[in-house]
């Protein structure tokens, strides 16, 4: 049977392995995120750069605030190429082309958002910076619901359809 001595130097050294280990945490999750050079030109953003992300999509300098980061490509200031945002674990959560961000976050073509489990939860299509339709998808990938809407030149939606798919059957709105 242990004295009471030997279990308070076992709970002093349980203590100190957990503090230990609580304080490597955050860098064990920074080893995952993947650093960019971050680099400013004339005071715009050039090249690669890693943002962190709060679960709103706004930036944040801490990763004990982030939920997501962000792996973006600049040219003069200005988005370029795909842009992906990944959970904290490394699994992507969005991908597609961003155009501008800021107050005015407009993406173009086919952005693609995914579960924390890796599968895909919905497709948002783009014209202009303008969301024209969402394709959401169950856990087993298959689609169960299309909407759809009619950009009218001056950027004014015309129509709306949405589609549910229900057992093999197809239910529009």
């Amino acid at each position: 049977m242990k004295t009471p001595k030997n279990y308070s130097r076992f709970q002093r050294l349980v203590l100190v392995f957990l503090m230990l280990y609580s304080f490597q945490i955050p860098d064990l999750l920074a080893q995952s995120i993947p650093s960019s050079p971050n680099q400013m030109e004339n005071g715009k953003r050039q090249g690669k750069w890693t943002l962190l992300l709060d679960e709103k999509k706004s930036r944040v300098d801490s990763l004990q605030y982030a939920t997501y980061y962000r792996l973006i490509t600049y040219q003069d200031g200005k988005p370029v190429g795909i842009t992906q945002d990944y959970y904290l674990s490394g699994k992507l959560q969005m991908q597609g082309k961003l155009i501008s961000e800021g107050l005015s976050t407009k993406y173009e073509g086919i952005v693609t958002y995914y579960r924390p489990n890796g599968k895909k939860d919905y497709e948002e299509k783009y014209e202009n910076g303008k969301s024209v339709g969402k394709t959401y998808f169950n856990l087993n990938g298959s689609v169960v619901k299309v909407d759809w809407e009619k950009l009218h030149d001056e950027g004014m939606f015309t129509k709306h359809l949405s589609i549910f798919l229900f057992n093999r059957k197809m239910f529009f709105l």
